[in-house]
């Protein structure tokens, strides 16, 4: 379902408003009993407290960092660190150690007298005051840790952090060394409720190396009540957005589709657009916005992989808008919420598409699965330098597997809010994956997608298809696979019904198990089944190239045609020249999981791999060429191209066909008659569709050239004769199709 319903136009008269919103009111009273509209003024009863920072980031600690085992008072209360160090959190070493959220340490600690044989824990504690504890609805904690921490409050153990799940002593190391101090939020409200006093509380820290021989230490946190950001994990409380996804519903020259999640609580859907060059500073204009509402579900998720274990479900508002009629090539602010003051979202700004289609550029990446937060921040880091390397991309596609577990809804929130900074921005064109599977609805609850494919596929919004500039790109869900499975089948008579309709020089299909890899998922039985019968497929509808996932390692294909690579040229600028066959992509890994290629020959695979290391692609399409740059990167930052490849199609599309024809036979079938075009490139073949799909859901045709032959016929089996149809038909040469040509039939003409 569409939703986006504009209240307000920059069009209408200022005199006229008044008149429009008292009708507006009124229509929404005699629906729902409700205001239509909320006054900013006054807002909803607050779903919880303001925020109270009760420990802020950089706050002054004492500290212990002489290398002597302190035994277990140390975290008491009554504990007496006078004879401790004090200083400035961030704490840790080298100097140029730091966090986005926290900074470059400030007070450095000693590691001991020799590099090789650090000491193991380093010893923290500060004092917080709290009031009124019974009004926190919420606590949250944000970390920056490296490696491993264990927090006590009042004497009592209240977190712990990549530690072994033991008593912890002096000596225990951590669970696993860090390259990087991580940023981690978590929910304390269960333990810490029971735990602050009001009045003074003892924070008490021991952070601890994950060798002896590590080259980092890092410390820091805060921690808040009542948040009004629940950090990356999504606040079930909150009235707040969180979780923002941008996608193209329709047109991207003068659309862009929104989704959203809230408390339960908060059923109104409301997004307000405007030109970014009105802005004033950070604040939202109040006149030239351009206001729509949309629609809210109200969903029952598991929220951790331990709600998940109990089968505890927690209620959230999944909200859906889409802004329409707005201007092609055009910089836009926007804020979501429900209308009034406190829920809004932070401002937020995207670009439509330019009216021509010009070329333009999109960051391609797979397989950001985790289970951690920490492990996010991967992913992030990856869309980060991604977008570093290919700052013009216009849109950000993962080919699946988002999450580890798709009904965890903790994950969605951290793929999503995790690198929010650039999600706000550039819509994120999901795939989905057999971690999110056809079983899950979290996928269709967190994106605004189409579900216009008629195919039945699961959840709603998994197979869709959208144009940008040149190229027309195609969602096909691979959950669905076998020769009696009716949704594959219905899948691939929706891909020729797609390629039928598009004027599109490229096309480019995106769906998450690869056809052709070189890792463990190679010889599955689904993959097999999938290179037996969707390869095929690609070469009789001329695909251009294939972006997949699945098998976290990295493979380009050669330019593949009946199973087999093909011989190609290339031109003076290393553009592969109008090459025959589909060329196939897997692009290794966006978060923290690698596969192993298999040791044995692969005779489709042009490049592969696995430098162990996350991977992105810059995909560029112009007029005449398809190119495509692909680096690894690391959570330092570093990039380095690891392939490149590109084609050049010179090729021209063929003319129309002539005469086109549809009658009615005496025994009530319909029958079209053409002839070919009369001039122009050579025609390969003839499809036919019908315009409003009056024949059935995704039909087509498709009929040879036969060269000497220039009439031609197709019947459709017996029809409504009542009915008006209207028969596109279109020539094909080499993978371009002609300009349509309609064939109409209506009863009495």
């Amino acid at each position: 379902m569409k939703i986006g319903v504009k209240l307000m136009n920059r069009g209408l008269k200022r005199k006229r408003w008044p008149i429009v919103l008292s009708l507006l009111l009124v229509f929404q009273l005699l629906l729902t009993g409700g205001a239509a509209l909320a006054d900013e003024s006054e807002g909803h009863a607050a779903l919880s407290a303001g925020p109270v920072t009760l420990l802020a980031g950089n706050a002054t600690w004492r500290y212990f960092d002489r290398g002597k085992d302190l035994g277990g008072d140390w975290k008491n209360v009554s504990y007496d660190d006078s004879a401790w160090s004090s200083g400035q959190a961030p704490f840790g070493y080298p100097a140029d150690i730091a966090t986005a959220e926290f900074g470059a340490v400030k007070s450095a600690v000693s590691y001991g007298p020799d590099a090789k044989k650090k000491y193991p824990t380093t010893y923290f504690r500060t004092t917080v005051q709290a009031a009124k504890v019974s009004d926190y609805q919420q606590i949250q904690g944000t970390f920056g840790v490296d490696d491993g921490v264990v927090l006590y409050v009042n004497g009592e153990e209240a977190y712990r952090f990549n530690m072994p799940e033991r008593d912890i002593r002096y000596a225990t190391l951590a669970s696993e060394s860090k390259s990087d101090p991580r940023t981690v939020t978590a929910d304390l409200t269960a333990i810490l409720k029971s735990k602050l006093r009001e009045g003074a509380n003892v924070l008490a820290a021991e952070v601890h190396q994950g060798s002896a021989s590590s080259s980092d230490l890092y410390w820091d946190m805060k921690l808040v009540a009542n948040p009004d950001d629940w950090g990356s994990g999504g606040n079930p409380s909150s009235g707040k957005p969180t979780a923002i996804a941008l996608t193209y519903y329709d047109d991207p020259k003068t659309s862009m589709a929104f989704a959203w999640y809230t408390s339960d609580k908060i059923t109104g859907t409301q997004l307000q657009v405007v030109e970014a060059s009105k802005l004033n500073g950070n604040s939202f204009p109040s006149t030239g916005v351009q206001t729509y509402q949309g629609a809210s579900q109200a969903i029952s998720v598991y929220l951790t992989l331990a709600d998940k274990s109990n089968h505890k479900t927690t209620k959230f508002s999944s909200h859906k808008v889409i802004a329409d009629g707005l201007k092609p090539g055009t910089a836009y602010a926007y804020r979501l919420g429900d209308g009034t003051a406190g829920n809004w979202s932070d401002i937020g700004t995207f670009t439509t598409e330019p009216a021509s289609d010009n070329g333009f550029t999109f960051l391609y990446t797979t397989d950001s699965q985790a289970k951690t937060q920490a492990d996010y921040t991967i992913w992030k880091n990856t869309v980060q330098q991604g977008i570093q390397k290919f700052p013009d991309a216009k849109f950000i596609v993962n080919t699946g597997d988002l999450v580890d577990n798709g009904d965890v809804e903790e994950q969605w929130m951290w793929l999503l809010n995790e690198p929010k900074d650039i999600l706000s921005r550039l819509p994120l064109m999901p795939i989905l994956g057999n971690h999110e599977t056809q079983n899950y609805n979290n996928y269709a609850y967190h994106f605004h997608l189409p579900n216009k494919s008629q195919t039945d596929a699961t959840p709603e919004g998994s197979v869709y298809a959208f144009d940008y500039g040149p190229a027309h790109f195609m969602v096909f869900n691979t959950q669905y696979s076998g020769d009696s499975d009716p949704v594959f089948k219905k899948q691939v008579e929706w891909l020729r019904n797609e390629v039928a309709k598009t004027d599109k020089k490229w096309k480019i299909v995106l769906f998450h198990k690869s056809i052709y890899s070189v890792a463990s998922h190679s010889g599955s039985t689904d993959v097999k089944f999938f290179r037996e019968h969707l390869a095929p497929l690609f070469d009789e509808l001329g695909i251009d190239a294939v972006l997949s996932g699945h098998d976290h390692t990295y493979t380009r294909s050669y330019q593949m045609y009946a199973g087999q690579p093909q011989e190609v040229t290339k031109d003076g600028e290393g553009h592969v020249l109008n090459p025959k066959g589909t060329v196939y992509f897997v692009g290794n890994t966006a978060g923290p999981k690698f596969y192993k290629p298999k040791d044995e020959d692969f005779p489709y695979a042009a490049v592969s791999g696995q430098p162990k290391k996350q991977m992105f692609t810059g995909v560029t399409v112009q007029d005449d060429t398809l190119s495509f740059q692909a680096y690894t990167t690391t959570k330092g930052g570093s990039t380095e191209l690891y392939d490149a490849y590109s084609m050049k199609k010179t090729a021209v599309k063929p003319n129309k066909v002539e005469n086109a024809k549809a009658t009615l036979t005496a025994d009530g079938q319909m029958k079209l008659t053409w002839t070919a075009p009369s001039a122009g490139p050579a025609v390969e073949g003839y499809r036919i569709y019908e315009q409003n799909d009056a024949v059935g859901p995704n039909w087509t045709a498709k009929v040879r050239h036969a060269d000497g032959t220039t009439t031609y016929s197709y019947t459709v089996a017996k029809k409504d004769p009542s009915q008006t149809y209207r028969f596109v038909i279109k020539a094909v040469s080499g993978r371009l199709n002609s300009d349509p040509v309609v064939a109409e039939y209506t009863t009495g003409k």
